[in-house]
């Protein structure tokens, strides 16, 4: 709960800013801190602003909000409200200054008084003086300067795309975000010349920038796919500036159709319906005439021609073909398109759902029932499996419905098949006879399996398949029988996240039980000698300590805390975890 009064001195110490941000970014902007990349900290009107230095610069603003910390970074982490590294850095830069008496605060209305009352040379000096060391606002003035011209020089804007899209040797991922945002910064100008006129001219740019894009992102880290999306910007703009020059209908369309046929990347795709208005009857009339060229010269492909190659060759023209054909509202042509290929028991579903759609069901059963039937058991597809049978339940084929849940199960017995066979039981009115067949396959299964000793497995990793009990743990904790998960997982094992599953369902009721668990993951834990490992060892900790206060046994907890500080001694990272939390303080 927020408490009144409070002021940035209270909120921000260490332990606080790595809780906010994680071990990642905490880590990460601690680094940024030691490398002296906060600059310009200052304080005003109760908030403090850093500029804080990556592959561009970002404005971070931390204030204090009804007894709460807020933050601000202009980075795309900080616009989507995380506690981002470049939080983390002013953070920890401000703690260690204040303590000192290094920053000084000044109310921003003295600033903003005194850069009014500057002759505007002496102001604009100033801005061109600080855009000489800061590449991001010489940019920014540059592209402003530019929007300002009668008429535009392409060559400009071209050199601005060019200069962003620079990976120079390559891109690491910590420095994707910065790359992603320049890039970013040009596409939001080149909006604005949409809207003072020029969209002809950022047609072209637009191409452009996607063709430097495209040629960049192999010597980028786009994990986790910042660069992508500026692509899929770029189409944005493209699409917006088409939308108010209207080019020439077949010249935009053959464009539009090589790109989305050839890209690596899937630019355009799906172009024939996004830019339908664009085209109109003209274009529209031309993209289907190129379409219709390449497609008359694919393969029809069949169950038993599992050929890569074929589909590799394919798949683009087939997109756009059924994209074509989804427009015109052609059921029966959209039908012709998608039976073309047909090496895959997903195909058929999909048949089978459009004829569904259409309410002719029994097309949708027909085509159903052939996907199935073209498949050994190895390849069938289990959503094939739920819509054949949902597709029998409707026709009062209830029995034949189970009947096909029951061989899905035989085959793999797992939680996820146990599930589809206890709903399709129950709507046949058969569930309780099948539920005892299939805890006795599950039971036969394990018993012909040798056990293993799981315990070395990460906690999210399953055990082997009946090499213990787990199936059994998670059928009976699916069906909210927790005391029979236990005494399975007490009697044959389970994986790790299992037994976890299991403690947080007992403490409650059993928390001593939930305690022994913990302790083991704490142990595991510490033992992986990482920030991660520590900080999941002090969350359990924490369960820990709130079970056996609970239970009036804090003594006990303080006493198995000094055997760990004991024991690991030598970790001293988490030894220091440990004192911050003062738990060996407490009376």
């Amino acid at each position: 709960m927020a408490e009144p009064g409070l002021t940035l001195d209270d909120l921000l110490d260490a332990r606080r800013i790595r809780r906010l941000a994680g071990s990642t970014s905490f880590e990460r902007g601690e680094d940024y801190a030691q490398d002296g990349r906060v600059r310009n900290i200052r304080s005003a009107d109760a908030a403090t602003r850093a500029t804080v230095s990556g592959t561009r610069d970002y404005r971070v603003k931390l204030w204090v909000d009804d007894g709460e910390l807020a933050y601000a970074c202009s980075c795309p982490v900080g616009t989507e409200g995380d506690f981002c590294k470049h939080c983390v850095a002013t953070a920890l830069v401000w703690t260690a200054r204040h303590r000192d008496g290094d920053i000084a605060m000044m109310p921003s209305e003295q600033l903003h008084r005194h850069l009014r009352e500057l002759p505007a040379d002496e102001l604009a000096a100033i801005l061109l003086e600080e855009a000489e060391n800061n590449e991001a606002l010489y940019q920014r003035l540059m592209l402003r300067a530019a929007r300002t011209q009668p008429q535009i020089d392409p060559r400009v804007w071209r050199q601005a795309i060019d200069d962003a899209v620079n990976t120079g040797d390559f891109v690491r991922y910590g420095e994707t975000s910065d790359f992603a945002s320049g890039i970013a910064d040009v596409i939001k100008a080149l909006h604005g010349l949409v809207a003072d006129g020029h969209a002809t001219a950022v047609i072209d740019l637009a191409e452009h920038g996607i063709e430097a894009v495209e040629d960049a992102i192999e010597r980028v880290d786009d994990s986790d796919g910042e660069v992508t999306g500026v692509l899929r910007r770029f189409e944005e703009l493209h699409l917006a500036a088409c939308s108010q020059a209207r080019p020439d209908p077949k010249e935009l369309a053959r464009r539009l159709y090589e790109w989305e046929t050839t890209s690596d990347w899937d630019v355009f795709s799906g172009a024939a319906a996004d830019y339908a208005d664009v085209l109109g009857e003209i274009g529209m009339a031309e993209y289907r005439r190129l379409a219709l060229e390449d497609w008359s010269r694919v393969p029809a492909i069949g169950p038993d021609e599992d050929d890569a190659e074929k589909w590799e060759s394919s798949f683009r023209i087939s997109a756009v073909m059924e994209t074509l054909e989804r427009l015109s509202g052609d059921l029966d042509a959209l039908i012709a398109v998608k039976s073309r290929d047909l090496s895959a028991p997903n195909r058929f579903l999909d048949i089978a759902r459009l004829y569904a759609e259409a309410m002719r069901n029994e097309e949708s059963l027909a085509w159903a029932e052939r996907g199935w039937n073209a498949f050994p058991e190895t390849r069938r597809d289990p959503r094939l499996r739920e819509f054949l049978a949902d597709a029998y339940h409707d026709r009062g084929r209830g029995a034949e419905a189970v009947a096909l849940m029951w061989q899905g199960f035989q085959a793999a017995p797992a939680l996820g098949t146990y599930k589809s066979l206890k709903e399709h039981g129950e709507r046949a009115g058969s569930w309780p006879v099948y539920r005892e067949q299939a805890l006795q396959l599950v039971r036969t299964r394990i018993a012909a399996t040798p056990s293993q000793r799981t315990a070395s497995l990460p906690y999210w990793a399953s055990s082997p398949p009946f090499s213990d009990h787990s199936v059994l743990v998670e059928i009976f904790l699916m069906e909210d029988d927790a005391e029979s998960a236990w005494d399975e997982a007490r009697s044959g094992g389970c994986s790790r996240r299992l037994w976890l599953e299991l403690a947080d369902r007992r403490r409650g009721s059993n928390p001593l039980d939930a305690i022994r668990i913990y302790r083991d993951e704490v142990a595991l834990r510490v033992e992986q000698t990482s920030s991660r490992g520590y900080q999941e060892a002090l969350a359990f900790l924490r369960r820990i300590a709130g079970l056996l206060d609970g239970l009036g046994q804090w003594e006990e907890f303080q006493q198995y805390v000094a055997a760990l500080r004991g024991e690991y001694r030598r970790k001293r990272n988490f030894i220091k975890m440990i004192d911050e939390e003062g738990w060996q303080r407490r009376g």
